[in-house]
């Protein structure tokens, strides 16, 4: 498979302080990559990075052979690379919908002279909700359609995060510890979902995680990140078998067992 993501030698250094120093990586189209490390290791500043919310003090960013290092979110969105954040990010006191239909794209009330063409604007709201409601059943969500985003439970709301950056129709996912405080059945029902989602839409999912167990269960490939640099990669089980990343992150816990 041919790669969609290309990071090459990327560093951010942050009141001297490295956050990132030459971390490469190459994400294949159509998989699922997760990364792993100890606190601290640079994985969330790598997906900043990724994302454009930082830019890095030298190396490259390629996404579909784009470079995209310095390039603002939206417009690295546009391309088809979206992010989600460790905590879901749902206005609360907007209805699960609302916050859906936030994500469309190319609506044409963006457009002051569109304010002449209600019938086109009319097309789009209809076609948007749509797509908006094949993807609340997609992740479980239709009972909740016209509630508050307010009453959801943490593990509801990042699936309400995934759908919603699901409506921007993008073609890779940066998703930053999408199980972290999410209760087992739910983590069961985010991994059913993502599998399905990628099946359906032909997606690339690049996650940062903690969950081992899970990490393990769905990644095609894993990458290991201490001190703000790449230390390993492979496929998952030959990482438990990796001395340097038994050492940076995995030594305390075998040894304590």
């Amino acid at each position: 498979m041919e790669n969609i993501l290309e990071v090459k030698s990327v560093s951010k250094s942050f009141s001297g302080v490295r956050a990132c120093e030459n971390a490469s990586l190459s994400i294949k189209r159509g998989s699922v990559t997760s990364i792993i490390g100890p606190n601290g290791a640079g994985k969330t500043s790598l997906f900043n990075l990724i994302s454009g919310a930082i830019s890095p003090d030298s190396g490259s960013i390629l996404f579909n052979e784009i470079e995209i290092a310095k390039k603002h979110p939206h417009q690295i969105a546009r391309l088809g690379l979206v992010r989600t954040f460790q905590g879901a990010k749902v206005i609360r006191r907007l209805s699960v919908m609302e916050n859906i239909l936030l994500a469309a794209q190319h609506n044409p009330g963006d457009h002051l002279w569109r304010v002449v063409t209600p019938r086109v604007r009319k097309r789009f709201e209809d076609e948007a909700r749509e797509r908006a409601l094949e993807l609340l059943k997609q992740v479980g969500l239709t009972s909740f359609v016209d509630s508050y985003a307010g009453i959801l439970s943490g593990g509801q709301r990042k699936l309400l995060d995934l759908a919603r950056a699901m409506m921007a129709q993008p073609t890779m996912l940066l998703l930053d510890e999408p199980f972290a405080g999410v209760n087992p059945a739910l983590v069961e029902k985010l991994v059913e979902v993502l599998q399905s989602l990628k099946a359906k839409h032909d997606l690339t999912f690049l996650l940062v995680e903690h969950d081992l167990e899970t990490v393990m269960n769905i990644s095609d490939e894993v990458y290991v990140m201490a001190q703000g640099t790449v230390i390993a990669s492979g496929l998952p089980n030959s990482i438990y078998d990796n001395e340097v990343v038994i050492d940076a992150y995995l030594g305390t816990r075998r040894k304590s067992n």
